[in-house]
């Protein structure tokens, strides 16, 4: 019993030690994307072309299961999960996209460390159950989003800004018994055994029309295209061949063995290899020839792309808010400041829901301008990772601060401290008046910075007068009626 589980233990080790072949590449002239498994997971790699030769990156770890289909479109990849695979009982596609910080030049997935889901795979005939599992027979990306075709369906599947929709195809595409979609720098096309024989075709879609081309190949083979800016296509037979694809014929140049995985990268086509290292070697795009293998590496820790603007600004700021704090702590003629006795100071809850009113229309501003998901307007920048990612949340901010601002410097309150019967007064001056320009300039300056970073208004909380460091710095106070009643500030109302 003991020989048999350390036998069993030993089987388990060699396994872990022999990780499977990659499985599934697709790339562009940027961009490469590829799945491979380490540690018994699989893993979805990148690698874009302003990294060095030698580095990629792991752009996501994958749901349980293996996608049946890949598929790329510059920055944004797409994968192709079966029914009753990962996580979710129907066919589904994750995606996800690579941006570059402006920074560090590091690479991240976005939506970071997840995929995102995109609507559910289209039915083809919601009466027919038997249709409802139909099996994807090609798949391809566009600038538009994915496109794909069900085995034995007659029509052709975009989804195009969050909707599925179809194209029907002509009749003698519809019957054919294999259609391949190919992705053109300008639309698409359908390689199909159409012809006479079942030799190949390429069909164009014009308008409501579709033009044909035959290509000269003969049905006996199998043709898969690789994704990339050229008609490149992978020629199956007795040999595996890679090949142009013009309108005229085929343009072989280069013989692939049938383990290898094939995809275009930058100027030429790649073979990925696992053994005995994960590597890429460069095939010649005219002779065919192999380059050296160059043995792929991580870049360098996620970590160091945390040192972009938006958190080294912040975190500059934060220490001259310290420093500043400590020193108005400490300074008699700030611990004169009082607030008058007609006016007590507004109540931390109340502040924030002033805050929360200020910030609608900045929100609702960068959310029009911008376009994006609620989620990327409402983050605080220096919780995003990458630079382009926190322009949204950065913009709102920005104008929440300059609207309420202004209206401060104006009437002494936003609208926000209006509905909450709350202003701004100066403690500088004789009695309680409004603050100055300057006073008004210096404490949304610090609103600015604590909105990007909101730990650190819980510098507001160590103050008995519930003031902040930008209050502190610019001799102001939000303030609210006290119980005895008094006079108005200077001109108010």
């Amino acid at each position: 019993m003991i020989a048999a589980i350390v036998a069993a233990i030993a089987a388990l080790a060699f396994m872990a030690a022999e990780p499977p072949p990659t499985v599934l590449a697709s790339g562009g002239d940027q961009h490469l994307w590829f799945v491979h498994r380490k540690d018994g997971r699989a893993r979805l790699g990148h690698i874009a072309s302003t990294m060095p030769a030698n580095e990629m990156r792991e752009g996501a770890v994958l749901p349980s299961g293996a996608p049946e289909a890949m598929t790329s479109w510059e920055e944004r990849v797409y994968l192709l999960y079966p029914g009753h695979s990962a996580v979710l009982p129907r066919a589904h596609i994750l995606s996800t996209t690579a941006q570059r910080n402006a920074t560090t030049g590091v690479w991240f997935s976005v939506p970071s460390d997840r995929l995102e889901l995109l609507p559910a795979l289209p039915r083809t005939n919601e009466d027919d159950a038997a249709r409802v599992d139909l099996s994807v027979e090609s798949m391809a990306a566009s600038a538009d989003g994915p496109m794909l075709i069900y085995r034995g369906d007659q029509s052709l599947w975009r989804l195009h800004r969050g909707e599925w929709s179809s194209v029907a195809l002509p009749p003698e595409l519809a019957s054919a018994s294999r259609r391949r979609i190919e992705a053109m720098e300008r639309g698409y096309a359908l390689l199909a055994d159409s012809g006479t024989a079942g030799a190949w075709e390429r069909w164009r879609p014009d308008g409501d029309s579709w033009s044909r081309m035959a290509l000269g190949i003969d049905g006996a083979l199998d043709l898969r295209p690789i994704d990339g800016p050229r008609r490149v296509v992978l020629v199956i037979g007795d040999e595996r061949r890679l090949a142009y694809l013009p309108d005229d014929g085929a343009i072989e140049f280069a013989s692939v063995d049938p383990d290898e995985v094939i995809a275009w990268f930058s100027d030429a086509p790649i073979v990925l290899r696992h053994e005995p290292e994960l590597s890429t070697i460069r095939l010649d795009p005219l002779s065919g020839d192999r380059q050296e293998a160059v043995v792929l590496r991580l870049q360098r820790p996620i970590v160091a792309a945390w040192f972009h603007l938006p958190i080294i600004g912040a975190l500059a700021v934060a220490l001259l808010m310290v420093v500043f704090f400590v020193k108005a702590l400490r300074d008699p003629r700030t611990q004169s400041m009082a607030v008058p006795p007609a006016w007590s100071p507004a109540p931390v809850a109340v502040r924030l829901a002033a805050l929360g009113v200020d910030l609608v229309p900045g929100v609702i501003l960068a959310k029009l301008a911008w376009g994006v998901p609620w989620s990327m307007v409402l983050v605080p920048p220096a919780f995003v990772f990458e630079v382009e990612s926190a322009v949204p949340s950065l913009t709102a901010l920005l104008a929440s601060v300059l609207l309420s601002g202004t209206s401060e410097a104006i009437f002494g309150r936003s609208i926000g401290k209006l509905m909450v019967r709350a202003r701004v007064i100066s403690l500088r001056a004789e009695g309680s008046t409004r603050p100055t320009l300057v006073q008004t300039l210096a404490r949304n300056v610090f609103k600015a910075v604590i909105l990007q970073m909101p730990v650190l208004g819980l510098f507001t909380l160590l103050d008995p007068t519930r003031r902040g460091v930008g209050e502190m710095v610019s001799g102001t106070a939000v303030v609210r009626r006290g119980i005895a009643p008094s006079t108005p500030p200077s001109g108010q109302a």
